[in-house]
């Protein structure tokens, strides 16, 4: 944060950020401005923790605040890492209604994330982005859309 801040300037950069130890599958991961991850636990239990941080840049070290969060990946664990233009896509009725102010939000991505426990990873990333596009229909895209998840196999 220190080396990107410049008083008075509005440039910013957002990210998470993890480190993952393939040999003890353990996960630190740091927010600056984007969405806290899914953790969804092969029992399907669904674990998040609120880590969305000042952007990098956006405010000067002292006053800059990040919070990290430590995750123990048993086998059959997911975390799923989306941008924000994710949670804040707005929605179009399907019977052609104009535009509604109603974003996407986490409770969905929640509920879809939550119903490919099962599915292979790469259906589960579909089933995200194929309720986001039926959720957003013809709707302007106002923001990036992206998904990554990390999955413990062994």
């Amino acid at each position: 944060n220190e080396t990107f801040y410049i008083p008075g300037s509005l440039r910013f950069v957002t990210l998470t950020y993890a480190v993952l130890d393939l040999r003890t599958w353990h996960m630190s991961l740091v927010s600056a401005g984007h969405p806290a991850p899914l953790l969804l636990r092969a029992n399907g239990a669904i674990e998040s923790q609120e880590i969305a941080a000042h952007p990098i840049g956006l405010f000067p070290s002292e006053t800059a605040h990040f919070t990290t969060w430590e995750i123990a990946f048993t086998p059959g664990d997911r975390l799923l890492f989306v941008s924000d233009g994710v949670l804040e896509a707005n929605g179009t009725a399907v019977d052609d209604l104009p535009h509604t102010s109603e974003a996407f939000g986490p409770a969905r991505l929640q509920s879809v994330w939550e119903k490919s426990l099962g599915l292979p990873q790469e259906e589960a990333l579909s089933a995200i982005m194929d309720t986001l596009a039926v959720w957003r229909g013809r709707g302007r895209l106002e923001d990036d859309i992206t998904a990554l998840a990390v999955e413990r196999t062994l």
